[in-house]
């Protein structure tokens, strides 16, 4: 895909759009003295990169934001371009454009800090279905509404284990996720009927509502179950539904919400994680229903 031709800016658009193409032009003016891209190069990239960071995303319009390290790796896989050799040059204009600006070091720090969990591939998904399936009448309830809010909704441990019946619609599509990061998740459609057969939980949470929170209370349940399969980890299945809600190219501003996160490094750290750009669904798609 070729890069899309830079808009002029007195063509018809509306004000914040508009803020956005004039911020862009600034920021070309600036750099491309230092920088061997051709002009409407730079500007074809620089004006995307803005578009999407303020226009689609809610950022604000600070060189200092905009072009870290961090917000260009998320940006970057929000582009509609399909081959990977196009992402990365368009990755390496923006990182060049940083450094110019000052807002990045030449010499890149790592991006990472702890190592993020791996997701579960879907091989690994359909193993902890059965998992679930093959506990005791009691705990397979248990089971199933642990897989339901972890890869469903993306709930950290204390945030699933302190959801309530009232804390779900009726069709079981959204959690009102409470606690001090309070939100409202939608559930991913495959993992709705756990949800909607925990319904009759009058009180309670609807995980074990007869054992009191505490910090092992997940990891206890799992430890004690039946089988051999592979048993599921909270920190897991919340990355399984992270880079999910990344490959279908969530509005990133939408994605820190609803997973009750501020700071674009805790969505970053999961992008050696996405698939390559071929194997992405389009940005048009409407994601998993």
């Amino acid at each position: 895909m070729t890069s899309p031709k830079p808009l002029e800016l007195d063509d018809a658009v509306d004000g914040v759009d508009l803020d956005a193409r004039r911020f862009a032009a600034l920021v070309v003016d600036d750099v491309s003295r230092r920088l061997s891209y051709r002009p409407e190069n730079l500007l074809a990239a620089i004006q995307q990169h803005v578009r999407w960071a303020h226009v689609v995303s809610g950022l604000p319009l600070e060189r200092e934001f905009l072009f870290r390290r961090d917000v260009i790796a998320v940006a970057v896989q929000q582009l509609p371009m399909k081959s990977e050799a196009s992402l990365g040059r368009r990755r390496a204009i923006l990182l060049r454009v940083a450094e110019a600006l000052g807002t990045t070091e030449r010499a890149m720090p790592p991006l990472y800090g702890s190592e993020p969990s791996a997701p579960y591939v879907d091989r690994e998904i359909a193993e902890l279905r059965v998992w679930s399936a093959i506990q005791q009448e009691r705990r397979r309830e248990p089971a199933r509404i642990l897989l339901a809010l972890g890869i469903g909704a993306g709930l950290t441990a204390s945030e699933l284990c302190a959801v309530s019946a009232s804390d779900i619609s009726s069709d079981a599509s959204w959690v009102d996720v409470p606690g001090t990061r309070a939100r409202v998740v939608h559930v991913e459609e495959e993992w709705r009927d756990p949800l909607r057969g925990a319904l009759h939980v009058t009180d309670g949470p609807i995980f074990q509502p007869n054992v009191k929170w505490y910090p092992n209370k997940i990891s206890d349940f799992v430890r004690t179950t039946r089988g051999d399969q592979l048993r599921p980890k909270p920190q897991r299945m919340r990355a399984t539904w992270l880079v999910r809600r990344m490959t279908d190219g969530i509005p990133v501003q939408d994605l820190l919400y609803a997973a009750g996160v501020k700071s674009l490094d805790a969505l970053a750290r999961f992008e050696r994680f996405l698939p390559a750009p071929g194997a992405a669904p389009s940005p048009d798609s409407h994601g998993r229903r």
